[in-house]
Parts: structure tokens; C-alpha cells; sequence
């Protein structure tokens, strides 16, 4: 079995040719949930255990209708939900196969993290080593 190297995940790219931006967490709240679509509407594709939907009872398959009232799409979840802050109460109403459920549950910080990484061109030989590495 190979070790671990407990670097930042930057250090180790650049000798690669690898920019690493790893951004801080995002400060928006969150339902805690991976949403997909179901034609226009909001479907909670799975829920992380911990996060605001799963401790308030959603569940994966929910077909979320509305937030204190207000309807929620496929399209606009990020704005509904971007009204409120961390720590803030809402109602939410969701669809469980035919049966209307109301659940209510306190907004989470959204823990996921933001990391970006961009592929430098030169230098050419660190370039080469990403290329060889990728292979």
C-alpha cells in the first residue's frame, strides 16, 4: 500500500503546471441536497446526511414545491433560496410520491468547497510532466 503526502493540494500541482485556486466555502445557505430536474420542477436527487434537508426529514425523490410560500423550479432554487440567510427558519412543501408533505427546517451553510484549477502552457517542461502524468 503507498503512503499519503499531507501537502496543500497546490503545492503538489505546480511542479505540474497546475494553478490551484481552493476558495473558500461558500457563505449562502443551503438545503443540504442535491437537486436535479424533472421537467420544470425541483427534485431532490439525494439528500447529505447532516445538512438541513436530511435533519428536517427530505429525502431523496422529494419533488420540492414551495419555500415559505413561494414556488420552487428547477430554475429558481438558487434565488428563493438566496432571500434568506444561514440560521434562518423556513417551511418547505414537498411532494413524497402522491402525498403533500410540510417540513420545517433551519438554513445551513452551504460546506461544500470552491476549488478551481487552470493548466498553465509554460513553463514547457512542467507542461510535459502533466502531459506524461496524464497518460
Amino acid at each position: 500500500m503507498r503512503g499519503t503526502v499531507d501537502l496543500p493540494l497546490a503545492q503538489l500541482l505546480a511542479p505540474f503546471g497546475v494553478n490551484v485556486d481552493e476558495g473558500s466555502k461558500a457563505s449562502k445557505p443551503s438545503l443540504g441536497a442535491k437537486t436535479g430536474r424533472e421537467g420544470n420542477d425541483c427534485k431532490l436527487a439525494s439528500v447529505f446526511e447532516g445538512g438541513a434537508a436530511h435533519r428536517a426529514g427530505l429525502s431523496g425523490g422529494d419533488l420540492l414545491v414551495a419555500i415559505d410560500g413561494v414556488r420552487v423550479t428547477a430554475s429558481n432554487l438558487d434565488s428563493v433560496l438566496g432571500r434568506y440567510r444561514i440560521g434562518d427558519r423556513v417551511t418547505v412543501h414537498a411532494f413524497r410520491r402522491d402525498e403533500l408533505l410540510q417540513f420545517e427546517l433551519t438554513l445551513r451553510a452551504d460546506d461544500a468547497p470552491n476549488i478551481g484549477m487552470m493548466a498553465e502552457t509554460k513553463p514547457v517542461a512542467a507542461a510535459r510532466m502533466r502531459n506524461d502524468w496524464l497518460r
